[in-house]
């Protein structure tokens, strides 16, 4: 086989040496640019189909960060959503307890206890925790009532006050609310 190649290789050089013929520039740009225009005609539709290929290439990436972007905000939407969600049924919860405890003081034995006292009861889901709660809580009001209408609240020597000079209207101002908590305390006439 090297021998074929070896041949046909020869034979060209003869050719060649036959042939001898020189040729002038003019003659090679000729050859040249009739190289240039069968290799031009060959790919002279590259650059539309290069510009249509770059084309589809951006299309399809902008309709995936479109699409992507669409699931993104769809998914930051439905986040938000549950959050709302969670937040409303927190305070459905908190308004659902609230409203166990309002009623359980509504009845007519806590009916004396202030709203100060009220609000020491937590809400609660376990109905007996609230009524042991309410009771403490009421428990708790008749104990303070009982030493504020005492003689002996806010007397001197007692370790309420030590210095009746020091503390001027002390006693008058505890006066007054002993006889306003008497009168509240105090049954009505109809």
């Amino acid at each position: 086989m090297s021998d074929e190649v070896k041949s046909k290789e020869e034979e060209e050089l003869e050719e060649n040496k036959q042939t001898n013929r020189t040729f002038t520039q003019s003659d090679v740009d000729k050859m040249v640019a009739e190289q240039i225009r069968k290799a031009t005609e060959k790919f002279k539709d590259y650059e539309s189909i290069k510009g249509t290929a770059e084309a589809l290439k951006k299309e399809k990436e902008e309709r995936e960060l479109a699409e992507k972007s669409e699931l993104e905000r769809k998914e930051a939407e439905i986040a938000k959503l549950k959050k709302q969600t969670e937040e409303y049924n927190v305070k459905i919860n908190s308004f659902i307890l609230k409203e166990k405890r309002d009623s359980i003081l509504s009845d007519a034995k806590y009916f004396e206890l202030p709203s100060a006292y009220k609000r020491l009861v937590e809400p609660s889901e376990d109905e007996d925790a609230l009524k042991q709660a309410a009771d403490a809580a009421l428990e708790q009001y008749k104990n303070d009532f009982k030493k504020i209408t005492s003689k002996d609240f806010g007397a001197p020597g007692n370790g309420k006050v030590k210095d009746e000079a020091a503390a001027p209207g002390v006693h008058a101002g505890l006066d007054l609310i002993k006889q306003r908590l008497r009168d509240r305390m105090a049954p009505k006439k109809k």
